[in-house]
């Protein structure tokens, strides 16, 4: 399973985003994309676990890697959603690099935390394409809509992280203030996105 906190809720609320701003949708191609995310989201961490391990303990991401492949074909094969490939090729970019920061010890870094929230996020406008058959204007503002709320907690975190570390002597305040400046920007930033 995931170890990340917040990782569920960062699957499953940008998919009924994307849901609700399309109105709903027929349930087939629907249940067969949240089947797919669901096995893909699954996929990682069993990947995770597998390497350096032994050729059996491969087993697992396989498994969820061909889950993933069964729900995914039909929404292109049969339902014709050839514009989910827009997101999916992004989508697996990100894990390929994900899992290669995650090997490296830079699970924390500000690049590959904030690439996951984008990418998972990519769940709205691939519900509003799963539902209504097609990408559009309102499928990309559930996506920055989705994005701009998970990308704070980053900063909330990084902020909580570096404050701990300043109380017991390990990092400066002067970067605990620039931090907690850039937090300010972005919230304040975010919240005038979404008033306009």
């Amino acid at each position: 399973m995931p170890r990340e906190h917040g990782s569920w809720a960062l699957l499953i609320a940008p998919l009924l985003a994307g849901l609700i701003a399309a109105g709903g949708g027929a349930p087939g191609p629907l249940a067969l994309l949240f089947a797919a995310a669901l096995s893909a989201f699954l996929f990682r961490p069993a990947l995770l676990d597998a390497l350096g391990g032994p050729p059996s303990s491969f087993l697992k991401p396989a498994l969820f890697g061909a889950l993933a492949a069964a729900a995914f074909a039909p929404l292109l094969l049969v339902d014709r959603l050839w514009s989910l490939l827009v997101l999916a090729v992004p989508a697996a970019a990100a894990l390929t690099l994900n899992v290669r920061w995650m090997r490296g010890r830079r699970a924390f870094s500000w690049l590959n935390e904030v690439s996951g929230v984008l990418v998972l996020c990519l769940g709205a406008p691939a519900a509003f394409d799963a539902a209504r058959g097609r990408l559009d204007a309102s499928a990309w503002t559930a996506w920055a809509l989705c994005a701009l709320f998970f990308v704070g907690p980053v900063f909330f975190v990084k902020l909580a992280a570096l404050q701990h570390r300043a109380a017991a002597g390990a990092a400066a305040p002067a970067a605990v203030s620039r931090l907690a400046r850039a937090s300010l920007a972005f919230h304040a930033a975010a919240f005038a996105a979404v008033a306009a």
